[in-house]
C-alpha cells in the first residue's frame, strides 16, 4: 500500500453513516444552534442565500373604476450572497499498539479492540466538528458575520489552519447594542428594556414575542433578582428571587417571549499553545430570536466523497470518515472532512443585547 492511502480494513461508508448520525444527533440542550440553524445536507459545494426579512410591510391594493387599469405593484428587492462552502478538518491516531494488531489482518478479520477504537475516534471527531459549527452558529447570530481566522491579523490567530475568510449577512446595525442600564449593575429596568424592543421590533414587522429569549445562566439570574420582575410577579407573596418559571409567568403576562438557557461550552485553540473552555455565545448577551427559521446549516460533499476508495459515501453532502494508512512514520489516521457553513437569510429578524457588564 503507497504512503497515505485509504485503508481497505474499514468502509468508509459505515464509517460515514455513523459519524452523520453522532452529528444529526447530538443533544439539543448542547447544540441549541440546531433549532435555528436547522441540519441541510446538500450534493453541492456552492451556496447562494436570498437576505429576506418580515420587516417589510405588504402594501395594500387599490379599489379602481370600472374601465381603467390597476396600479403596478413591486415587491421588495432582495440581496443574494453567494459563496463555496469549505471543510472542516481533523484527524486521530491510532495507537502503535493497536497498528501492531493490523499487521496481518484482513476486511473481516479485524480485531473488535481495533475496531472499537476506530468508532470511539470517529465518534470525538464528529462531536468536534458540531462544536465547531455550534460555535459559528452563535457568532452568525451575534455578529450576523461568519468569520474564520482574523482577516487582516499578521498573528495568531490570523488564520484557522490556515484559512482566512469572513461573511457578512447585512444585518442592521441597530440591531445589535447594549442596554442603558445593565441588568447587574445599578437600578435596571430590564421589564422596561425588553417592552421597549418587542414593540420596536413588531414596529418594523418583526415579530420577536412568538420568539425566545436565549439567555444564559447569569443573565436568568439577573431578572431573577431584579426589583422590575419581582415586582411584576409580587402579586399575592413577596420573593426575594424568583425561578426560571416564574420569570417565564410574568414574560406571558407582559408578551415577551419566554427564555431559554444557554450555557454550552467547547474546547478551542486560543493562543499558538492553548487550548481553553470557552462558552459557544456570549453570556453578557440576550439573544432575541423570532419564531420563523432565520437560516440553515449546509453541508456539502466532501472532497473525499469522489474518491474510489471512498465507494460514494458522503456524495450527497454531510462529513465524510475514512481511515488512511502513512508509512512514513507507519500510522493509521481515522480522518473527517466536513465542509459546513452556517448560512443566514433573515438578519434583520434577529436582535443581540449587551445586558450584563
Amino acid at each position: 500500500m503507497a504512503d497515505g492511502t485509504i485503508s481497505p480494513l474499514f468502509p468508509p461508508a459505515q464509517l460515514t453513516r455513523f459519524a452523520q448520525r453522532i452529528v444529526e444527533d447530538l443533544p439539543i440542550n448542547d447544540h441549541l444552534g440546531e433549532q435555528f440553524f436547522p441540519t441541510q445536507f446538500s450534493g453541492s459545494d456552492n451556496w447562494t442565500t436570498g437576505l429576506y426579512s418580515n420587516r417589510d410591510y405588504t402594501e395594500e391594493a387599490e379599489y379602481r373604476a370600472w374601465n381603467t387599469e390597476s396600479t403596478v405593484a413591486s415587491r421588495p428587492g432582495v440581496a443574494r450572497i453567494t459563496g463555496n462552502l469549505v471543510p472542516i478538518g481533523r484527524k486521530i491516531p491510532l495507537q502503535e499498539d493497536y497498528i501492531r494488531l493490523l499487521k496481518n489482518a484482513s476486511a473481516n478479520q479485524v480485531p473488535d479492540i481495533v475496531v472499537n477504537q476506530v468508532f470511539n475516534d470517529a465518534a470525538r471527531l464528529a462531536r468536534m466538528v458540531r462544536n465547531r459549527i455550534e460555535r459559528a452558529r452563535w457568532e452568525v447570530i451575534d455578529l450576523a458575520t461568519f468569520t474564520i481566522g482574523n482577516p487582516g491579523a499578521v498573528t495568531y490567530p490570523g488564520t484557522e489552519n490556515g484559512l482566512q475568510m469572513q461573511v457578512s449577512y447585512g444585518r442592521a446595525g441597530g440591531n445589535r447594542y447594549s442596554v442603558s442600564v445593565f441588568w447587574d449593575a445599578g437600578s435596571p429596568t430590564p421589564l422596561a428594556d425588553e417592552l421597549t424592543l418587542i414593540q420596536t421590533a413588531g414596529d418594523a414587522g418583526v415579530d420577536l414575542a412568538g420568539g425566545v429569549m436565549v439567555a444564559s445562566q447569569a443573565i436568568i439570574n439577573a431578572l431573577a433578582k431584579s426589583s422590575d420582575y419581582r415586582n411584576a410577579y409580587n402579586s399575592f407573596r413577596v420573593f426575594n428571587q424568583l425561578t426560571l418559571s416564574q420569570l417565564n409567568e410574568v414574560r406571558n403576562d407582559w408578551g415577551l417571549p419566554r427564555i431559554v438557557r444557554l450555557d454550552a461550552k467547547v474546547k478551542r485553540r486560543t493562543s499558538a499553545a492553548t487550548d481553553s473552555v470557552v462558552s459557544v455565545a456570549d453570556p453578557k448577551r440576550a439573544y432575541f430570536l423570532p419564531s420563523n427559521q432565520i437560516g440553515m446549516t449546509l453541508w456539502g460533499p466532501s472532497a473525499y466523497a469522489g474518491e474510489p476508495e471512498i465507494q460514494g459515501a458522503g456524495s450527497n453532502g454531510g462529513p465524510v470518515v475514512f481511515v488512511m494508512k502513512t508509512l512514513d512514520p507507519l500510522t493509521y489516521w481515522t480522518v473527517i472532512d466536513a465542509p459546513v457553513i452556517p448560512v443566514m437569510f433573515n438578519p434583520n429578524d434577529t436582535y443581540s443585547v449587551k445586558v450584563l457588564t
